[in-house]
């Protein structure tokens, strides 16, 4: 098998990146590269593993209109570290094309810093904040099949994509209960976690209504939900309470076609204050 393990290691501000000892080109100089460029650039949509929010919460709102059930918190992210392994086939596969060779691609990135948590202790009346350590973890895979080689992208096509799971190494915690959405084209569906090929994907219709329901495991979590908005950008979402129990979440879906995009979920425990910190999600990838 052949090999490329790149690194990226950012400390923010600061961003630097390499392959090897050759940058990243318009023109790939390796299958390894193309590869990359394939599954992070084309099709930057399906596969990146951003889900913490760039903006800080409004405090100052918390403070003036406290509220003691639900605590605000947010993740000061001080280092970013990035790694992108590639793995090519010895042999050709076989495949819908014939014997082609197979380009594997795990990609992992991993946020540390400090969680801070700003909550009002009604019996004290006061407010109080905390702040712990994190890590978390982001991780994905993608399979390429090299249709044979072209003077700009040697040929390597994405065929099949992984949702992307995110966790904090070595803390488990539960996820949403009951979690599942429906719309017109998917009446009442669960998320189905796991590897798809791109003609598989979640399919919806163009600017069709989406409903997401869940409930809490625990409702002092911190749940961040991001949903599609203005056809190419995401938005923090406000689950609202839902008749019968529970919490659910409706929008509309892009308006354009043959567009790829993700629902990005994360649960962290905001609510354990003397806990470590912990937190789970998911991102899962749809086409439209």
């Amino acid at each position: 098998m052949k090999k490329l393990l790149l690194t990226i290691f950012m400390t923010l501000p600061v961003i630097v990146g390499c392959v090897g000892d050759k940058p990243l080109s318009q023109l790939e100089a390796t299958d390894e590269e193309a590869i990359y460029n394939v599954v992070m650039l084309d099709y930057s949509r399906l596969a990146q593993l951003e889900i913490l929010p760039a903006n800080l919460p409004d405090t100052l709102a918390f403070i003036a209109n406290p509220d003691s059930v639900h605590p605000v918190g947010w993740h000061k992210v001080a280092e970013i570290n990035e790694t992108f392994d590639v793995t090519i086939s010895d042999q050709p596969v076989q495949s819908p094309y014939g014997l082609v060779y197979q380009g594997t691609a795990n990609f992992t990135r991993t946020w540390t810093g400090a969680f801070e948590i700003l909550r009002y202790n009604g019996q004290a009346d006061s407010l109080e904040r905390y702040s712990k350590d994190f890590a978390l973890r982001g991780t994905r895979t993608a399979i390429c099949l090299k249709l044979g080689i072209t003077s700009q992208r040697r040929g390597w096509h994405l065929t099949s994509i992984g949702d992307a799971r995110f966790e904090s190494p070595g803390q488990s915690y539960p996820f949403l209960d009951d979690l599942y959405f429906h719309a017109h084209s998917n009446p009442d569906s669960v998320f189905a976690f796991g590897m798809h090929a791109t003609e598989d994907l979640l399919e919806f219709e163009s600017g069709e209504e989406l409903t997401i329901n869940f409930n809490y495991h625990d409702q002092h979590d911190l749940v961040l939900l991001y949903i599609p908005v203005n056809n190419y950008s995401y938005q923090l979402a406000e689950p609202q309470p839902r008749d019968g129990g529970g919490f659910e979440v409706v929008f509309d879906l892009p308006q354009v076609t043959r567009i790829y995009g993700q629902f990005k979920f994360l649960v962290v425990n905001a609510g354990q204050y003397g806990a470590n910190y912990k937190a789970i999600g998911f991102s899962y990838n749809y086409r439209i």
